[in-house]
């Protein structure tokens, strides 16, 4: 079995929507997970280094947790869903 330099395997996505905002925050959820998946695919590593499984998760490939964040936080920006703080 292959392990990852990173100590974490999966991450939870949590979005803060009120009832009225589901139908959204769904489309937000598939538009992320469409960006990842674009993502792996153009990394070097591609789909083999990342190991997607039956429910969508992908092992950790990266060397370091700001790598592995990083590639979150592009996808989050790819798909232009935080460009406010609301604090």
């Amino acid at each position: 079995m292959v392990s990852s330099k990173v100590k974490f395997s999966k991450f939870y996505l949590i979005i803060d929507v009120t009832p009225e905002d589901e139908v959204d925050a769904m489309e937000v959820y598939f538009k992320i997970q469409n960006q990842l998946r674009k993502q792996v695919q153009a990394h070097k590593l591609g789909e083999n280094g990342f190991k997607p499984g039956i429910d969508g998760a992908y092992f950790n490939a990266f060397e370091n947790v700001n790598e592995s964040f990083k590639f979150l936080e592009d996808a989050i920006a790819a798909v232009g869903v935080n460009v406010s703080d609301p604090f």
